[in-house]
């Protein structure tokens, strides 16, 4: 499959129209996560990569004084900007974005499936990760909208 960045914001912004990940279950997953991890974050500099309503972020931004956001879904971005002023938030794909600095901690949970590609296609090393990440699974990974394998 070939990478189509239209498509791809298309269908970030279509999430974002009907998203449920504040919603239920996940809002209550993601609210204990970030209380077991705030204990082994360090640093002041945060990288958070798709927080979509940024249910983590609220989190990050009591521990992170200097917090980047990258969200490439522009209703979440607007929101996320007027939630956490202080905080930098970019509007970017992560296919497209290119960090310019090293962060002390890097966060992003529920993101990768999201991508058509399946693969964080920033360079990790430039941001202090010795190592790409991929969450191609070794299965046949259902379309997001439809249910349907390919």
């Amino acid at each position: 499959m070939t990478f189509d960045i239209g498509r791809e914001r298309d269908d970030i912004d279509r999430i974002a129209a009907d998203s449920w990940y504040s919603k239920g279950a996940n809002a209550a997953m993601v609210r204990y996560c970030a209380q077991i991890w705030r204990r082994v974050w360090r640093g002041t500099s945060c990288l958070e990569l798709g927080p979509a309503e940024g249910l983590m972020t609220a989190s990050l931004a009591e521990v992170f004084p200097d917090l980047t956001i990258v969200e490439g879904s522009s209703t979440f971005c607007a929101e996320l900007s007027r939630r956490y002023p202080t905080a930098k938030v970019i509007c970017s794909l992560f296919e497209e974005f290119r960090p310019r600095r090293q962060f002390d901690a890097i966060v992003m949970g529920h993101v990768l499936e999201m991508s058509q590609t399946h693969v964080l296609c920033c360079p990790l090393p430039a941001i202090g990760l010795p190592m790409a990440l991929s969450s191609t699974p070794p299965y046949p990974m259902p379309d997001r909208f439809t249910g349907k394998l390919p």
